[in-house]
């Protein structure tokens, strides 16, 4: 009698056993399948778009900074054709012919400039086209979409529009030392975080005002300069001048 209590008793353990080994083997399934998945997720890839009209060191130092910092796979460069906000741009040629002489020399390898995909997603239609693509490309990725403080003001004014899964914003505002202004950008975050809950807001502050000034300076002295002679004629000198200064650091 008490041998088959005991047989039964080790029956049951047997089976509790096994069942507490499954439940252990499924909760770990799950954890692995999670981790595989937030790894899968890692990386992301990133749009950076705008006229960059002159483009300036400081545009090449935004690409860099976000490339690194949130460990991108691809950081996509995009010219737009037009401006809505902006009359009197340089024609297009000439800012793609700038930005790829800018980031020629770029720190980090996942910038890529001008991508022909995305430039006839663009065509189709607009940003929102470029998003898709890059969704519908980079299946299960974060998506980054880089913008100043005055495109997300521009940003804030757009009905509905399309955000990927796992999308982010990372707004670079310009460094101020007025309280009211900074005032003003934290409620605006703090209004479109509310609202948008789902979509993730990076702010980093960078300083460009210096260059942005000079880039305007440079450009005002070359349409003078272009009034008065050839494009030709300024390549020329121009080539002069950067073998003479290579000349005098090599000495």
């Amino acid at each position: 009698m008490i041998a088959s209590k005991t047989t039964k008793l080790r029956e049951k353990f047997v089976i509790a056993s096994q069942v507490a080994k499954t439940g252990i083997l499924a909760f770990l399934c799950v954890v692995l399948l999670g981790l595989g998945q937030a790894v899968f997720a890692q990386g992301g890839v990133a749009l950076y778009s705008g006229t960059f009209d002159l483009p300036h060191y400081s545009h090449r130092e935004i690409a860099e900074r976000v490339a690194k910092e949130f460990e991108l796979e691809k950081l996509f460069i995009l010219v737009n054709p037009v401006s809505e906000h902006k009359t009197g741009i340089s024609p297009l040629e000439d800012r793609e012919a700038w930005v790829d002489t800018l980031f020629e020399n770029t720190a980090h390898s996942a910038v890529e400039v001008q991508n022909s995909s995305l430039k006839l997603a663009f065509d189709e239609d607009d940003v929102s086209g470029v998003l898709r693509k890059i969704e519908s490309t980079h299946k299960g990725k974060k998506i980054y979409q880089i913008m100043g403080m005055d495109s997300f003001e521009r940003y804030l004014k757009v009905e509905n529009p399309y955000r990927p899964d796992n999308f982010n914003l990372v707004v670079f505002s310009r460094f101020t030392r007025s309280k009211s202004k900074r005032r003003k950008r934290e409620t605006i975050f703090r209004a479109f975080q509310k609202k948008h809950s789902e979509v993730h807001v990076h702010r980093i502050s960078i300083s460009s005002k210096q260059q942005k000034r000079s880039s305007r300076r440079i450009k005002r002295q070359l349409k003078r300069i272009l009034e008065d002679t050839s494009l030709e004629v300024l390549a020329a000198y121009l080539s002069q001048c950067k073998q003479g200064f290579e000349k005098g650091n090599s000495e």
